[in-house]
């Protein structure tokens, strides 16, 4: 966490695009505007609460990836190395799309055990989905 602290005073204003790119909230952000006087405190509170909320579902690719979606490329640069000029990874899908086909069947399987059918609840969607599982 001490590390994405360190990118607060090199973010500046460009804190609160990053923090929507991030998944805070606006009431989140303004809060964090109230708490917070100094742009590089706003930063680095904005930073901790993701950091907080990110501890199991990511790593740095997902700031990095933000960073980049604002146009951040000197702090990528600077954190993460020559990330600034590799290309993007793409994101494995296979294990997606595997759970992905196991929420699509399970949801299928429960409309029939419950004999509504998917039409039945007015999923469209999720009757073109559960005609080809």
């Amino acid at each position: 966490m001490q590390r994405y602290l360190e990118m607060a005073p090199a973010l500046e204003s460009d804190w609160v695009s990053l923090a929507r790119q991030l998944g805070i909230g606006d009431r989140d952000v303004l809060r964090i505007q109230l708490d917070h006087v100094n742009v590089v405190e706003q930063a680095a509170a904005a930073l901790q609460l993701w950091a907080r909320a990110a501890v199991t579902r990511s790593n740095g690719s997902e700031l990095e990836a933000a960073l980049r979606h604002i146009g951040r490329l000197d702090i990528v640069e600077r954190f993460f190395g020559d990330a600034a000029t590799r290309p993007e990874e793409p994101v494995p899908t296979s294990a997606l799309d595997g759970q992905f086909t196991a929420a699509v069947t399970l949801l299928c399987v429960s409309y029939l055990v419950l004999g509504l059918g998917p039409e039945g609840a007015g999923l469209l969607v999720t009757a073109k989905l559960c005609a080809k599982v």
